[in-house]
């Protein structure tokens, strides 16, 4: 069987048999609900089937939370070799949404397996968000460090101009400016304390040791300088090279 030819009715016993082998009894379609498993002394177990991943399915696990505090999803797993499904590529976040949501995943084995069976890959429960204090850090650093906002949001895909490249083009037009430097004199001239690694790891290929301590601008430096005169016109430095 493919997956383009499976109905969401195919889902039902696989996962049937899971929620029966713990000991529930189960039930389908029960007031709009694709299945509901009931065991004594339990909440109500609602689980809505769906032949892909998509919002609708996200929305109707949702409106179920109105029912019962134990909700899955359940859909059929891709195969291996479609590296390209959602599942394949964005696993985690899938499973970090659903934990965000309150809400079970269980996916159904129904490819080049003899006999389809259902796998629970989270249980539904209350989210405790926990806050990823490096991660805070490091974006408050990053806001904080950037002059001007040279950025469209939503252009991934474009060159971001971000702090990191906001310094290297200050000490390239510094170069520029005032030739050959050394690390010590350019940090005079308010570039961040990092002048030196940033030329020297020369990841644009803007710069080149002219001898131990002192750089130069390279032709790639120079039209970098060009290509970003819009970001360098806004950086402020004063008529002597140093930062107002």
């Amino acid at each position: 069987m493919k997956l383009k030819d499976l109905t969401e009715r195919d889902l039902y016993l696989p996962v049937k048999r899971l929620f029966e082998e713990k000991g529930y009894t189960v039930k389908g379609e029960v007031n709009h609900c694709d299945l509901v498993a009931r065991a004594e002394g339990k909440p109500l177990i609602l689980v809505e089937l769906k032949k892909s991943l998509n919002l609708e399915l996200f929305l109707q696990c949702i409106d179920r939370l109105g029912i019962s505090e134990d909700v899955y999803l359940a859909f059929p797993l891709p195969g291996i070799s479609q590296k390209n499904s959602i599942w394949n590529r964005k696993k985690r976040s899938i499973l970090r949404l659903c934990r965000r949501m309150g809400i079970g995943l269980i996916g159904v084995h129904m490819l080049q397996v003899k006999k389809p069976f259902a796998q629970i890959h989270l249980d539904p429960g209350p989210y405790q968000p926990r806050r990823n204090i490096a991660k805070t850090a490091a974006l408050e650093k990053e806001f904080n460090l950037r002059e001007g906002d040279h950025n469209l949001g939503g252009s991934s895909k474009k060159v971001i101009i971000t702090a990191y490249r906001q310094e290297a083009l200050r000490c390239a037009q510094l170069l520029k400016m005032h030739g050959p430097l050394k690390i010590s004199l350019i940090k005079q001239f308010g570039v961040g304390n990092k002048a030196g690694n940033i030329m020297r790891d020369n990841h644009y290929g803007w710069f080149e040791r002219k001898e131990h301590g002192v750089y130069q601008v390279t032709a790639s430096g120079l039209e970098g300088l060009q290509a970003f005169k819009w970001v360098v016109d806004s950086i402020e430095i004063g008529p002597d090279g140093v930062s107002d």
